[in-house]
């Protein structure tokens, strides 16, 4: 990112993008595609709309699926895989789901897509929803999220998108504790996941840790300075080895701060707070599309779904 003090937020003037929380958002060129979500906690209204947002262009389109095969839901995951696809797991729709979709972009100009549900083996025993899902060559990675006996997880299933059949991962090392609604991306061959919740010890968190998919090894990383303050519902970005965090939900409260992880110095930095930055915030989503950072959503403190997004330019 460029100097401190060079950070500027922009909300985009597009038409409504409808209140929603616990969505997903992924980049497809020069576009940001969004999938479900809910507009409420306190009285949900789960969603199956797809919504996409022209980074260039700063506009908004709602695409409709030549089928009609995805369930409303929320606190999924998705992923890009081989360019055009979107794999969508879980989520929650009156209970956690274990179903996996593709959605296939056929083209952008206009934006046409179709869902396809994959017939997966194994997979009876992995209902998800909460968790974190990240593509490394030809397997999508599930960490944590809450199961059918709402709890939370810390196993890790690997979904191979080529024999379509999930396994759990036999990994080495002491594992996080158990969580949801925590952040994770991808960084070469690691998996990095931060924060999140344990419904058994109703307990927030803010620690690091790495996961090795070559040796499947955990690894908890101790940052040479403070981390920053527990949370949940804090999505992480990772862009040119720095992890982004914005935000997040406390027992009471949303938080608004940003936050850079430096991968290579192992280092936490705060960025400065902004007048035009986001309000506060969680269940957000962020994506990082033609150098700019796009904080998409989200619930405020009452818990209710926001339609606001905004842009920041962090380079390409």
């Amino acid at each position: 990112m460029e100097s401190q003090t060079n950070i500027s937020w922009k909300e985009l003037k597009c038409n409504d993008s409808g209140e929603r929380g616990s969505h997903t958002s992924t980049t497809y060129k020069n576009y940001v595609v969004t999938i479900g979500g809910n507009k409420d906690l306190h009285a949900p209204l789960m969603l199956d709309d797809i919504t996409v947002l022209d980074v260039h262009k700063g506009t908004l389109q709602a695409v409709k699926p030549s089928n009609a095969l995805f369930v409303g839901r929320f606190d999924h995951s998705a992923c890009l895989y081989k360019e055009q696809k979107i794999v969508v797991f879980g989520g929650y729709n009156e209970d956690s789901l274990n179903e996996t979709g593709v959605l296939t972009i056929k083209s952008s100009e206009p934006f046409v897509v179709e869902w396809e549900i994959l017939k997966t083996k194994g997979d009876e025993k992995i209902h998800r929803f909460g968790h974190s899902a990240n593509i490394y060559e030809n397997s999508m990675y599930v960490f944590g999220g809450v199961d059918q006996e709402q709890q939370s997880s810390n196993q890790l299933w690997q979904l191979d998108l080529d024999k379509l059949e999930w396994t759990r991962c036999q990994t080495k090392g002491e594992s996080p504790t158990e969580r949801n609604g925590h952040g994770s991306v991808l960084y070469k061959k690691q998996l990095i996941i931060f924060g999140g919740f344990s419904f058994q010890k109703q307990e927030l968190m803010n620690d690091l840790w790495l996961f090795n998919l070559e040796n499947l090894e955990w690894l908890k990383i101790n940052p040479v300075n403070d981390l920053p303050p527990v949370r949940k519902n804090s999505p992480a970005i990772e862009n040119k080895g720095k992890i982004y965090i914005f935000g997040g939900l406390l027992e009471n409260e949303c938080k608004s701060d940003f936050w850079e992880y430096c991968i290579e110095k192992n280092e936490w930095k705060r960025l400065p707070d902004k007048d035009e930055a986001p309000s506060p915030r969680g269940g957000h989503t962020l994506a990082y599309c033609e150098g700019n950072l796009v904080v998409w959503g989200g619930f405020d403190t009452a818990y209710s779904g926001l339609p606001s997004i905004f842009t920041l330019q962090i380079g390409k």
